[in-house]
């Protein structure tokens, strides 16, 4: 099958993770349809890990807590699965081993990325604009990719809605306090 199950290819979802340099993370999960009007938002609560966490995961902890109890939770949370996922965090890309979707890094690190692959994937590199990205996602789906990131572009810069999940979650923990 040539694409990810149950998607059309206009549906993306942007995730990012706030806090990742501290021991206190909460995340959050955009989805847009093709011209980045929200169709669904997913807010984590904050999570931090305890002390044998800290110890069993050692310099693991914040990819597992990021990708796994994060970012992987908030997909999951999804009426509809988006078709392709668009993080700014390098810290995220091992989330596409736990996915099926096309993962898509905005602004890729000058220092190239050393990643594990799995189910057939590989990275490309895509300029878009003033944006570089780095597309991890298995070949059959690169094109398609590649075609609806440039469509999503033309409406709205591909960067902007981690804007919105950033003052989201401000919003979100200014109300719960």
């Amino acid at each position: 099958m040539s694409e990810p199950a149950d998607c059309t290819w206009d549906h993306f979802a942007f995730l990012s993770v706030h806090g990742i340099e501290t021991t206190e993370m909460c995340g959050g999960l955009l989805c847009v349809n093709s011209i980045g009007r929200p169709v669904e938002f997913h807010c984590s609560t904050p999570v931090s890990a305890n002390r044998t966490q800290e110890i069993l995961y050692g310099t693991t902890l914040k990819q597992f807590l990021a990708c796994e109890q994060i970012g992987a939770s908030l997909l999951k949370h999804c009426r509809k699965q988006p078709c392709i996922v668009l993080i700014h965090q390098p810290e995220l890309l091992p989330l596409h081993g736990l996915m099926n979707q096309p993962l898509v890094l905005v602004g890729a690190p000058e220092n190239g990325i050393a990643m594990s692959w799995v189910n057939e994937r590989r990275a490309v590199d895509m300029q878009l604009g003033s944006h570089q990205l780095l597309i991890v996602a298995r070949e059959v789906d690169l094109e398609m990719t590649r075609q609806s990131l440039a469509g999503f572009h033309a409406a709205i810069p591909v960067d902007e809605p981690f804007e919105r999940i950033r003052q989201a979650i401000e919003e979100a923990q200014a109300v719960a306090r």
